[in-house]
């Protein structure tokens, strides 16, 4: 996913509630594929060049990715 940070700054928000945002736009879109029966999805949500965002971002992405996968993972691989 690209561009939630540039979003939310562009609107005088933090690259937190953009990142946020955008796990919440991904999130029904995975339970819809969910729904459809589709068992595989491909999402690019990170790429070499975060590395060298603040370390505060970087750990503020992780835990995201962590969260997601716990609250979300068990539903989602039904």
């Amino acid at each position: 996913m690209d561009g939630n940070r540039r979003w939310a700054e562009q609107r005088g928000l933090s690259g937190t509630f953009g990142h946020s945002a955008g796990r919440m736009t991904i999130m029904p879109l995975l339970h819809l594929c969910s729904k459809l029966q589709i068992k595989v999805v491909s999402l690019f949500l990170f790429s070499t060049e975060n590395w060298r965002r603040p370390s505060e971002e970087v750990d503020f992405l992780m835990e995201a990715f962590e969260d997601a996968l716990r609250i979300e993972g068990e539903d989602l691989c039904r």
